[in-house]
């Protein structure tokens, strides 16, 4: 409740004293004579005198009255402009922060950034944090990451506790040998990231007893790469001589459980690993193979890998169809090593010379005037390099399986066996779905009547038009 000063002050405020006003307005900046700290209160006292010309009041209004406060941006915009153009680094800042909050139309955003830019010059500390943020983000000018670090380097020189979080964070991600002391920092203040990192830092530097404190603190508070980290160390043989942590591969599986329940990758690899070893005491063959799964699934492209090699031994079609997604996806990822076995266990088709190209094309043109289906198989044909008696014979709609396509069994073989086309390239998928389109899947069952028929229209078209039956083949 206010003391007999402040209900003083707020008479003579109230009768248009300006000197009073500038008082009150303090007193609600700061609290104090019975007054808990109110910025919009203070706003609409320091508005008073503010108009009345008080430049104390104006300094006070852009400095120290936060944007927050001010439930009508536009009215009081006038008021800050002129702060601003008074000089006042504050109230730059805050019509900067309105302009790029979208909360209003006066001041584009280009504005925005060149009075952050002279508010940060001034020393505006909060200025200098916004103004690295627009510019690591591109936000209303070009991104520019060097000039970003600059500010925030400039923000922790001022103290700003944020700004060093941010330093630390980036300079952990550049890889700077300098993060630690910021790291350290940050960490002591209780910030469980930065705590991890920390421990990571000095992993990289080889200083593993120094790590392993800041480590088991963040994994404890449930940072993710601190628990593989430590997983790992408890997983390394003679870890205890390397890092002070000793060798257990149950304390290892522990980690990384924690860690893959939280979705890391690299803990379902690595718990992979582990349960695959012989010389593990909870080793389990079938857990680790779940394991390899739930990491291929996340997008690890060697455990997809490992996946396409596993089901590529199986004898079922099954088998290779899931063996050839997993590799895909790897090869996808860039895996050189999944990129060569595909094309080893499914060769690329050869194009043929561009005078037959060109006078399939003209077939397919007159065949499709009379038979569009039979033409689109003809055309899927040549973009998958199929031979005709299986083009004829094919259903689409059975054989698609979204990354490759299930061939009917070979009628020269003693043993009919299936083959997979991949779908590797856009003009491959177009061609199937054309096809698909156009094709009624009831009329394309794979039985040896229909394809016969089809194969006597497709030489009776072929004759029709002067082309030979061998142009497909």
């Amino acid at each position: 409740m206010a003391d007999r000063t402040a209900l003083s002050v707020i008479r003579q405020a109230r009768a248009g004293d300006e000197s009073a006003q500038l008082a009150l307005g303090r007193l609600y900046l700061d609290g104090g004579n019975g007054l808990s700290p109110d910025p919009a209160a203070a706003f609409v006292w320091l508005e008073k005198a503010a108009r009345r010309g008080n430049a104390s009041a104006l300094r006070l209004i852009g400095e120290r009255v936060p944007a927050a406060a001010l439930p009508d941006p536009e009215s009081a915009r006038p008021l800050f402009e002129h702060a601003a153009a008074s000089g006042c680094a504050g109230a730059m800042r805050v019509l900067a922060d309105w302009a790029l909050a979208g909360a209003t139309r006066e001041i584009p955003v280009a504005r925005a950034v060149t009075l952050l830019e002279a508010a940060a010059h001034a020393g505006d500390v909060g200025a200098q944090l916004r103004l690295g943020w627009c510019l690591e983000r591109g936000e209303g000018c070009a991104p520019a990451p060097d000039a970003a670090l600059h500010w925030y380097e400039q923000a922790a020189e001022r103290g700003s506790h944020a700004a060093k979080e941010l330093l630390a964070d980036r300079y952990w991600r550049l890889g700077r040998r300098d993060a630690g002391l910021l790291l350290e920092e940050c960490a002591r203040r209780g910030s469980p990231g930065n705590a991890g990192r920390l421990g990571l830092h000095l992993l990289r530097e080889g200083r593993c007893a120094e790590a392993v404190p800041w480590l088991e603190q963040a994994a404890a508070a449930g940072d993710i790469e601190a628990q593989v980290a430590l997983g790992r160390l408890h997983a390394m043989k003679g870890g205890r001589a390397v890092s002070g942590v000793p060798h257990s591969y149950k304390s290892a599986i522990a980690w990384f459980e924690r860690a893959a329940r939280e979705g890391s990758v690299e803990a379902w690899f690595e718990l992979h690993a582990l349960y695959s070893l012989r010389s593990c005491s909870l080793r389990d063959p079938w857990a680790a193979r779940r394991c390899l799964e739930r990491a291929a699934e996340l997008g690890n492209s060697e455990a997809q890998y490992r996946c396409g090699i596993a089901y590529l031994r199986g004898r079922g079609v099954e088998d290779e169809i899931t063996a050839a997604g997993w590799l895909m996806r790897a090869a996808a990822a860039g895996h050189a090593a999944a990129r060569h076995r595909l094309q080893e266990a499914w060769p690329p088709t050869k194009a043929p010379p561009p005078g037959i190209a060109q006078r399939r094309a003209s077939a397919v043109s007159a065949i499709a005037r009379v038979a569009l289906a039979l033409a689109r198989r003809l055309e899927l044909g040549v973009a998958l390099g199929l031979p005709v008696d299986v083009v004829l014979r094919i259903d689409p709609h059975a054989a698609d399986r979204g990354h490759c396509l299930v061939l009917p069994p070979s009628r020269t073989m003693p043993r009919p066996v299936r083959r997979l086309i991949l779908i590797d390239t856009p003009e491959k998928r177009s061609a199937l779905d054309i096809a698909k389109r156009v094709i009624d899947p009831t009329d394309g069952v794979e039985t040896e009547s229909a394809a016969r028929a089809r194969g006597r229209r497709l030489v009776s078209l072929l004759q029709a038009g002067g082309f030979g039956r061998a142009l497909f083949d």
